[in-house]
């Protein structure tokens, strides 16, 4: 569980290369997530287009007729860690946080990392703040298997965070980790009043 000991399926267990890093308690990419302590770390981008929004995207963003959607596989040590879809809101919903947001948004098309990490690395760090993060358990399924080089029918850990800007939902990044992906560690803590 504190993720000394790695376990690859089918090959055995092994004494981990690193110390498990932060995770979710601290608002980064998938990259940060999953590549901390890798030797290596590449972020292919598959598509990047606008759509239509999906009635998924539209459960967390604000409605729009068209966003920008991109789909990236991250590879840690050369094997396939995360398949990330990221759905990005439209140019007006960006601007109500201000035109940085704007900016930092129209230059992500150029770059080979994903919207998230091109935005963390852009703006100030308090601009962008976590909405919310929900976590599930699936099957891969054909898709995701091809792209993580896993089979259909292995299990993935699928995160889907919203990002806000100034208290707006302007992106929604859903992120399937591989079995082999990175220990993903979360700080609980308690409030007080």
């Amino acid at each position: 569980e504190d993720g000394h000991i790695v376990t690859r399926r089918g090959v055995g267990r092994f004494v981990a290369d690193a110390l498990p890093h932060s995770g979710l308690e601290r608002f980064q990419s998938i990259e940060s997530l999953v590549g901390a302590s890798a030797r290596s770390l590449t972020t292919t981008v598959l598509i990047h287009n606008r759509q239509e929004p999906t009635d998924f995207v539209l459960d967390y963003l604000p409605e729009t007729t068209s966003m920008s959607f991109r789909e990236s596989v991250i590879e840690v040590d050369g094997r396939g860690a995360a398949l990330v879809q990221e759905y990005l809101a439209d140019e007006q919903q960006l601007a109500v946080a201000g035109r940085a947001l704007v900016d930092a948004a129209e230059s992500v098309a150029d770059e080979g990392t994903t919207i998230l990490a091109s935005l963390l690395a852009q703006l100030p760090g308090s601009l962008l703040s976590p909405g919310a993060c929900i976590v599930a358990a699936s099957i891969a399924g054909p898709t995701r298997a091809t792209h993580l080089s896993i089979k259909a029918n292995d299990p993935v850990l699928v995160m889907t965070q919203v990002v806000r800007a100034r208290s707006t939902p302007i992106l929604v990044v859903k992120s399937a980790f591989a079995p082999e992906a990175s220990h993903l560690s979360i700080t609980q803590s308690s409030s007080t009043r």
